[in-house]
């Protein structure tokens, strides 16, 4: 009996591609994503001398975070800037009621128009999708602060962006 792999090529952590459905013009500048952990608060049975683990039955996701590079224009900035403006509207009902229209244009006046689902595809090493995680009901959560400064490097700046979701799903040998 052999217990080497049938597959030995270890994953490379730039080999992904990240689909956002409400905006995909951001897809572009994704610069690194995180898939987040899930748990299970598992509840403690007492007994005289230790406490025992038993199965617990909620699972708890952490955020999922996405960093961007910047563009120019500030649209990738903006596009998660006024869907955050959308869901809190701050200063008048109407932004949020402009948040229920479809951006896709497929189910307008939808409370589920405020949410995106967010998939990303892991690739192998010949660029060939292998997996795909798909989050569901993204909203976004928080949104990195743009820092300027005069005595920075002419890199792209980098931004960040976490957000929450329902649950995520994970599907193999995705075409």
């Amino acid at each position: 009996m052999s217990f080497a792999p049938v597959n030995s090529n270890f994953l490379q952590s730039n080999g992904y591609v990240v689909t956002f459905e409400r905006s995909p013009e951001v897809s572009f500048f994704v610069y690194a994503v995180t898939v987040p952990e899930m748990s299970i608060n598992n509840p403690r049975r007492a007994t005289p001398f230790v406490e025992i683990p038993e199965p617990g039955d909620h699972i708890q996701y952490g955020q999922m975070l996405l960093q961007f590079q910047m563009d120019e224009e500030l649209k990738t900035w903006e596009s998660i800037y006024n869907w955050m403006l959308q869901i809190g509207f701050p200063e008048a009902y109407e932004q949020f009621a402009a948040g229920l229209v479809d951006p896709l244009g497929d189910s307008p006046g939808t409370v589920k128009n405020l949410t995106s689902d967010i998939t990303v595809t892991v690739l192998d090493n010949h660029k060939r999708p292998k997996v795909k995680f798909t989050f569901h009901d993204c909203i976004p959560a928080s949104l990195s602060n743009l820092e300027f400064d005069l005595n920075g490097d002419t890199e792209p700046m980098i931004i960040s962006a976490a957000f929450d979701y329902s649950f995520y799903t994970m599907s193999r040998n995705v075409a």
